[in-house]
């Protein structure tokens, strides 16, 4: 079960009463439970892929307790049925707080930015102030998770006085928001006049449906047909992910000679819009319901897979992920099994053909992404 989903809905067992509450999104993999009597709390300890997400909860309230990677989007959980039996929870049975069944969650998303922190910038070590900056800082390096980043640096005078100024862009590659720091300082006493100011943009808006397919016949079939190209050969250092980053630069390139926008570069395991999750471990339903046909999954979209463990009613097994392992769908067929190609297979860095049937999913994650324009999360540009 997951603290965290990427999830529009899921369903979820935990009785509360009605009401609603802010959430940081995030991702996570395991969950305990703790019951601690002096508090009569329930602690819910979620441990992530990028970080711990704690969720503590009493007999009738919520609240966030939050150390997850830095993600400026945030989501209204609503709790739809009330609390039962509290007299026992009270005396210590933390089971009573939850396992009644259940409930649908319905997130909505806040398109409000201000909410979010600010990161920390670790100023006193100096870091803008060498040459080079030494960036990221500590503070931002450690987090959880994978960012990507870009900077510049300049600076100006007047009279004797060297004003020096830094700008850095951050993105998350998970939820794709992305922060821009801008610092300032004297030449003469950097610790003592620096000055630091940050401003945070959302993850990407939703697409709809008809720009999803109007995407896909922008850039999927040229994504998939440099994939098949490759057959035989190792793309790049034959890492699985390398064969569809590569596609989706090489394809960008060849758009943007013609004077066209190009496609999204891979972000870490992003790599477009998200139009399919299969996560059995919170649900047995895929998102959206319909699966692959309701998703329309088609040639040219890129699947990722986390500790993927495919059981067919033969008995035969497989596994996809070590614990992720991404592909390039080429044909999806009436029965929504999805042919592949991909590389770096049982050790094997070369491009070979694959298939995927999500009905024999019993254990991991899938995720199926659209390559979209790269306008739509635009560009790191390190510009204040």
């Amino acid at each position: 079960m997951n603290a965290f989903t990427m999830f529009e809905t899921l369903s979820y067992s935990f009785v509360t009463d009605l009401q609603r509450v802010n959430v940081i999104r995030g991702e996570a993999t395991h969950c305990d439970y703790a019951f601690d009597s002096s508090t009569f709390m329930i602690q819910q300890e979620a441990t992530a892929n990028r970080g711990i997400a704690k969720l503590v909860y009493n007999a009738s309230r919520v609240r966030i307790q939050y150390s997850m990677f830095h993600a400026p989007k945030i989501f209204f959980w609503e709790f739809n049925q009330r609390l039962k039996h509290s007299h026992e929870a009270m005396g210590g049975n933390a089971q009573e707080y939850h396992n009644y069944g259940k409930r649908r969650l319905i997130l909505q998303t806040s398109s409000a930015t201000n909410n979010t922190s600010d990161l920390e910038l670790d100023l006193k070590s100096g870091w803008y102030a060498k040459s080079p900056p030494t960036f990221p800082p500590a503070s931002i390096h450690r987090l959880p998770g994978k960012r990507s980043y870009a900077s510049s640096s300049g600076w100006s005078s007047s009279g004797v006085r060297k004003t020096h100024t830094f700008t850095g862009a951050i993105r998350d590659n998970t939820t794709l928001a992305t922060t821009i720091i801008h610092l300032t300082w004297d030449a003469s006493n950097p610790e003592h006049t620096v000055k630091a100011q940050q401003r945070h943009i959302s993850p990407p808006r939703k697409l709809s449906s008809n720009e999803l397919e109007s995407y896909r016949e922008r850039y999927a079939d040229a994504v998939a047909t440099w994939s098949e190209s490759n057959m035989g050969r190792q793309v790049g250092n034959g890492e699985c992910w390398t064969l569809a980053y590569d596609a989706l630069v090489a394809v960008g390139r060849q758009l943007s000679s013609r004077g066209r926008e190009a496609c999204m570069a891979s972000q870490s395991y992003v790599h477009g819009a998200l139009i399919y999750s299969f996560l059995p471990a919170i649900s047995s339903l895929p998102e959206p319901h319909g699966g692959i046909k309701e998703a329309r999954a088609a040639r040219g979209d890129i699947i990722q897979l986390y500790e993927a463990h495919f059981k067919s009613k033969d008995g035969s097994q497989k596994w996809a992920g070590a614990p992720d392992h991404t592909a390039v769908i080429v044909d999806v067929l009436p029965n929504g099994v999805l042919k592949v190609v991909e590389q770096n297979v049982g050790g094997v860095k070369r491009v070979k053909e694959g298939s995927y049937d999500m009905s024999e999913l019993v254990k991991g994650e899938v995720r199926i992404y659209r390559a979209v324009g790269e306008n739509w999360v635009g560009r790191l540009d390190p510009k204040w």
